[in-house]
């Protein structure tokens, strides 16, 4: 194998199921991938399989040699494509400041370094770890191993791509996970509580459909056709994961139905969509009017919740869409504001926070000043 000439070497290291393995905070040399400058007593390959040992406690050999190179802060950056030796059992073990990661996990990682081109050396090689993920086939979740092989759990991979599409805006935050996407699994499992709670009942579902039949674009029936597509999906993953296979069909049927009308009225992916949802209508998201009734929401404490989160984890400004900082902050906005006595629908609550980040000066001089 001929390698590259450079003046540091980083490993990509895809564990079996398909997480990659990072550095939890920035390495001395290099970012979150484990890299190394080239010593001048050891081949480049010895020396990364011994600096990932030392970061690790995991034994790897060199499996293959980066045909890219990169340029980073200190120069010229090479690559190595490591396979384990050992067990990756070895991570986590105190003393070691490694941990696998998702590839959308990943990303968000890499967002907080604030040097561009580590920042754009580590997003590209992480391309090249999600390639790799990609073709392994790995599963992140172990809830679909029963049903791995038959044509249902095939038709769902495929349609779970989709999926993950819709949800991420599309562009650099697509990654191809499909069933695999922290973003998919997200919604399949936040949409089977709120099914549970009864928070999705029969009538809540008919006044969706009601909106996106009406089959014109607004910002209103965007969303409506984004939470049917998610309720729709979601019952085929429940009739999947329960076998019942008549059930799960029609339900998939459904989903290709609302992704080709997704596609049809909203084509351009993420960034048409983030456009409308921050222009759209009044930009204002609204409680439903359900909510509204039962509750009286305070508005001035849900914007202050939200400019709080935006202080505390808003990423890099040079890197930050819109979409990337509500996924990065909707968690503990939607938990804080629930433990302060407000019930507020997630989504509601990320299209608040969408309309702050275009309109809010408060929210707008907090993202520009990173």
């Amino acid at each position: 194998m001929e390698v590259p000439q450079a003046k540091e070497y980083l490993a990509i290291l895809v564990g079996s199921n398909g997480r990659v393995l990072l550095r939890k905070e920035p390495g001395l040399v290099g970012g979150f991938f484990i890299r190394v400058e080239l010593p001048v007593d050891k081949s480049p390959e010895d020396a990364i399989a011994d600096l990932v040992f030392s970061e690790s406690g995991l034994q790897v050999r060199v499996d293959a040699v980066g045909t890219d190179i990169y340029f980073g802060a200190r120069g010229v950056c090479g690559y190595f494509i490591v396979k384990l030796v050992g067990s990756e059992e070895a991570v986590g073990l105190d003393g070691f400041s490694v941990d696998w990661y998702s590839i959308e996990g990943a990303a968000n990682l890499i967002s907080s370094l604030k040097n561009d081109s580590e920042f754009e050396l580590e997003m590209s090689v992480l391309a090249v770890a999600a390639s790799i993920a990609e073709m392994s086939g790995a599963l992140v979740d172990d809830r679909f191993k029963r049903v791995v092989g038959n044509s249902e759990f095939e038709s769902f991979k495929e349609i779970c791509v989709d999926l993950e599409r819709i949800l991420s805006g599309g562009t650099g935050e697509f990654w191809r996970r499909g069933i695999n996407s922290d973003r998919v699994i997200g919604m399949l499992d936040e949409t089977q509580k709120r099914i549970s709670l009864g928070e999705i009942d029969s009538e809540y579902e008919e006044n969706v459909l009601s909106l996106i039949s009406r089959n014109s674009r607004s910002k209103e029936h965007e969303r409506s056709l984004i939470e049917a597509i998610s309720m729709c999906s979601t019952k085929a993953y429940g009739f999947l994961l329960r076998g019942d296979y008549v059930g799960y069909n029609e339900a998939y049927l459904g989903v290709l139905n609302y992704v080709e009308l997704y596609d049809r009225l909203y084509p351009g992916e993420g960034r048409a969509r983030r456009e409308r949802g921050f222009k759209g209508g009044n930009g204002k998201a609204k409680a439903s009017a359900e909510v509204s009734r039962k509750i009286g929401v305070s508005e001035d404490l849900i914007r202050q919740t939200i400019l709080d989160a935006l202080r505390a984890h808003v990423p890099y400004r040079a890197r930050t869409t819109y979409v990337s900082v509500v996924d990065k902050i909707i968690d503990e906005v939607f938990h804080s504001v629930k433990c302060q006595g407000i019930e507020r629908n997630r989504d509601d609550l990320c299209g608040l926070i969408l309309d702050m980040l275009a309109n809010d000066a408060a929210a707008k001089k907090i993202v520009k000043s990173r």
